[in-house]
């Protein structure tokens, strides 16, 4: 894996859900791309690969949007490393399989994120968080999985941009 593209593809995806999807929220929340970025390359790439893109893109959002430094890193981090896990257990082309795991890892990212939270001593509300944003977001991403979590697409991305930049 390319940690460079991880980079670039999770800013591209901040932008992206800073502004335009910022505007569109979809069940009441807005989709988190960078998370799909992570489940599609933990999935695609095994445990090891799914936690550097998670470490990747989610201290880019902490260094973006946190104000807890290293809670989205941690949240992640640990969410790659799981899907990841799932690499050669599934059937990766089906696009089913894909929404149930983005969905699931959603769910898992969001306990993970909230039990962090509470850690640090914010007082989300646990119950209310998982039922108002972790679940609509988990079938929202099972949705949009299909447009993230095809086999190839890094490959296909990563020798697009060699093309444009000359390398």
């Amino acid at each position: 894996m390319r940690y460079w593209l991880i980079g670039l593809l999770s800013v591209i995806a901040l932008v992206l859900q800073s502004t335009v999807l910022a505007r569109l929220p979809l069940m009441g929340v807005r989709p988190d791309l960078t998370l799909l970025l992570v489940v599609s390359v933990a999935v695609l790439g095994g445990p090891l690969e799914g936690a550097a893109a998670g470490a990747i893109a989610g201290g880019l959002q902490d260094l973006m949007h946190g104000r807890y430094l290293g809670i989205s890193l941690v949240s992640k981090a640990a969410t790659g490393y799981l899907a990841g896990l799932l690499e050669r257990r599934l059937y990766r082309e089906n696009p089913l399989v894909m929404a149930g795991v983005a969905g699931a890892a959603t769910t898992l990212h969001h306990l993970v994120y909230f039990l962090g939270l509470r850690l640090l001593g914010s007082d989300v509300n646990f119950l209310a968080s998982v039922w108002y944003v972790a679940l609509p977001l988990s079938i929202v991403h099972a949705v949009l999985s299909p447009l993230f979590c095809r086999p190839g697409w890094y490959q296909t991305v990563e020798h697009r941009l060699r093309q444009v930049v000359g390398g």
